[in-house]
């Protein structure tokens, strides 16, 4: 009996040595099902997002995050209350959107008991596009100076997969933060919006890079 009552136990210890080390909570940016870590500000791809998710996409996201706006904005959103869902569409006509929430979402901006979701749509395929221009990349969305005044040096203008991920990233981020204060569309119109674009814009090293149409 007692030897029998000695191998439950070893057995049952066993057990729990081997089972899985808990998930981490569904909060913040989550990418291929789960959420992004991030070490001192640096993402932590998993091996899951690391085979599915696109270079460019993870490279875009790790330069945004070395900005100020980005690791404010990562460590805003870093809350049990949100939860921002990122996917990639290679059929999306931009570089990135954020479609605005539904009502109910909006409506509980404020309240931290209530779970906010939203939704970050990336397409990687055109920011990879060998030697994509301004055309390739604004979708509508974007715009800078001629090419002319980028080579007498008043601009930089995104010309890496990475560089146009990351103004994706920014820009659709912010239309988020946004929404995350009860702020509906349209956005581009508002001196806010295009201050902290400039800011961000900036800061990643475009500082003449508009976004401005809807």
């Amino acid at each position: 009996m007692k030897l029998a009552l000695l191998m439950l136990l070893a057995m049952m210890s066993g057990a729990r040595a081997t089972s899985p080390a808990p998930r981490p909570p569904m909060k913040g940016l989550i990418l291929a099902g789960e959420p992004i870590l991030f070490v001192n500000g640096a993402p932590q791809f998993s091996r899951e997002q690391l085979r599915r998710v696109s270079a460019a996409t993870r490279e875009g996201l790790a330069k945004w995050a070395q900005t100020d706006h980005g690791r404010h904005l990562i460590a805003r959103f870093n809350r049990d209350d949100y939860q921002i869902f990122v996917v990639e569409d290679g059929d999306e006509r931009a570089l990135g959107r954020a479609p605005q929430p539904a009502i109910g979402t909006m409506v509980s901006s404020g309240d931290r008991s209530k779970l906010k979701i939203y939704r970050l749509v990336l397409n990687p395929a055109s920011a990879e596009v060998s030697g994509a221009t301004g055309e390739i990349a604004r979708g509508n969305v974007f715009s800078w100076p001629p090419t002319g005044e980028i080579a007498r040096g008043s601009t930089g203008e995104p010309r890496t997969a990475a560089d146009r991920m990351a103004v994706a990233w920014a820009a659709e981020m912010l239309h988020i933060d946004l929404y995350s204060r009860g702020i509906v569309l349209p956005h581009h119109g508002r001196a806010d919006f295009q201050r902290a674009w400039r800011d961000v814009a900036t800061q990643l090293g475009f500082p003449n890079l508009e976004h401005d149409h809807e």
